[in-house]
């Protein structure tokens, strides 16, 4: 169980990843990947009731940096993935707002806003507590949020429009 108290977390205390599958015809030449979200926020209160907990987190996606790829990843790769994910994103923040937090002292979902490019969206996280570590992930659309997924000329090689948020941070005590 996580102590009560306000926590601000940070890439310092975990980390924010953000998980990408291709899809279309050229998908075989493509590689899933796995961002970094470095340049984030969070601002956390649990409560002993854990239903008047709060979660709200603030991400840079300006600051994705690619940290895994699926398959051989050459230089030249690695920039135009950078280039296109900054294409994307246009250096968008995003935030998330929680609205409710339900659960025990071992899983709890947290519910609420998600907000990117001016748009807004329900979304969930479950969450796996420990005495020191807090871990979840949750499922984001891309057109949910009006961002226009990457798709290379043609279609031939596209981002699947729902990638997969993990987070997981180190809860001081």
């Amino acid at each position: 169980m996580v102590n009560s108290g306000t926590y601000k977390l940070g890439p310092q205390d975990g980390k924010l990843l953000v998980k990408i599958d291709p899809e279309g015809l050229g998908k075989g030449m493509a590689h899933a990947l796995t961002l970094e979200i470095t340049d984030w926020s969070a601002d956390v209160t649990v409560d002993d009731d854990i239903s008047k907990s709060t979660v709200n987190v603030t991400a840079n996606l300006g600051s994705l940096n690619m940290i895994k790829s699926s398959g051989q990843t050459s230089e030249k790769d690695k920039a135009d993935i950078k280039k296109n994910t900054e294409k994307t994103i246009k250096g968008a923040t995003a935030t998330f707002k929680s609205k409710s937090v339900s659960g025990d002292d071992k899983r709890a979902k947290v519910s609420g806003d998600l907000s990117a490019g001016g748009s807004s969206t329900p979304a969930s996280m479950d969450l796996t507590l420990t005495d020191s570590k807090a871990s979840g992930s949750m499922n984001v659309s891309h057109s949910a949020l009006g961002i226009k997924p990457y798709s290379a000329p043609m279609g031939i090689i596209k981002v699947k429009d729902s990638v997969t948020v993990e987070f997981e941070a180190n809860i001081p005590s």
